[in-house]
């Protein structure tokens, strides 16, 4: 992630990037096993409040609206629309360059969002076409969709897993 990027903070944490900041306080780890300084901000669960689950027999299957609109970014692209294309990354982008800081960043508070000053994430122009267009797509899935499951299936689905993984 860029550190201009305010998705970095709705998914990492950690001694070097926020002071191990997590839910408005401090955490200790063991680091001793970790092969990376940051943690995964969305899988940890301490002080969080549980939601209660309805308990039915319907599979509730639940999609990102910006998962939607990066796949219709990729179609476009595959259909010569590269126009609508860009448009549909740039939706994406707008909502992230407008975004706090994850809720509990900082030690002002578990439950406050902290304004994030100067993102970088600026809207994809015209020179943005072809190839570099495609691979623009594919990064903006990747920092969007960041730690939910997405990544290695984009690179199978794609051909460029194998050369990922070398």
């Amino acid at each position: 992630f860029p550190n201009d990027d305010p998705r970095k903070s709705m998914n990492l944490f950690g001694d070097r990037y926020n002071g191990h900041v997590l839910f408005g306080k401090v955490r200790s780890r063991n680091t001793g096993q970790m092969s990376s300084e940051f943690y995964s901000r969305k899988f940890s669960s301490i002080d969080v409040p549980q939601i209660v689950r309805k308990s039915n027999e319907y599979n509730y299957r639940v999609i990102r609206y910006s998962d939607v609109l990066l796949m219709h970014a990729e179609a476009a692209y595959h259909k010569g629309l590269e126009a609508e294309a860009r448009d549909k990354v740039n939706e994406v982008r707008t909502r992230a360059r407008n975004s706090t800081y994850a809720m509990g960043f900082s030690l002002t508070g578990a439950d406050v969002y902290d304004p994030f000053v100067n993102p970088g994430v600026a809207d994809l122009d015209g020179t943005f076409t072809g190839q570099s267009l495609l691979d623009a797509i594919w990064t903006e899935r990747r920092l969007e969709l960041a730690l939910e499951g997405y990544s290695s299936w984009d690179l199978i689905r794609t051909g460029r897993y194998v050369d990922a993984m070398e």
